[in-house]
């Protein structure tokens, strides 16, 4: 039943049968372990590439919104002059129609008191020519 250790080969046998295991033990081990690791590897550099991806496009984009920001600036800055200017403009221009508006009144003034003139007028040039019908000229003396 059971084997006798120093009649079934020695020890040489056994030894190597050992060393054996033990090697092909170890270089399934590596080869399990290169499997991993290279499967891991090969993530973790498109990982890198997509980070280092990613965080070329983060910086355009912050440049990008740097540049929008700027402009957004620029853009209020000409919106608070244009409401200045339209203001100014606007005063302007109320200033202006009631001068427009002044000088309406002021025309239709005018525009009787030419009327009464014209009427006084024509009743001065109506005299004169009545005086002028019924005047005698004289002829000047030498002297």
């Amino acid at each position: 039943m059971f084997l006798d250790v120093n009649t079934a080969g020695g020890w040489a046998g056994h030894y190597f049968q050992m060393i054996l295991w033990l090697v092909g033990a170890a270089l399934l081990g590596l080869w399990l372990g290169y499997a991993i690791w290279s499967k891991y590897k090969k993530r973790l550099e498109a990982n890198l590439k997509e980070s280092k991806l990613l965080k070329t496009q983060n910086e355009s984009l912050s440049t990008a919104v740097d540049e929008l920001n700027k402009e957004k600036v620029e853009l209020s800055e000409n919106v608070n002059t244009y409401d200045a200017k339209l203001k100014l403009l606007s005063q302007n221009n109320e200033s202006l129609r009631s001068r427009i508006s002044t000088l309406d009144a002021d025309l239709g003034l005018l525009k009787s008191k030419n009327e009464s003139l014209e009427v006084t007028m024509k009743g001065y040039s109506e005299r004169e020519e009545e005086m002028a019908m019924g005047q005698s000229y004289e002829i000047p003396k030498e002297v």
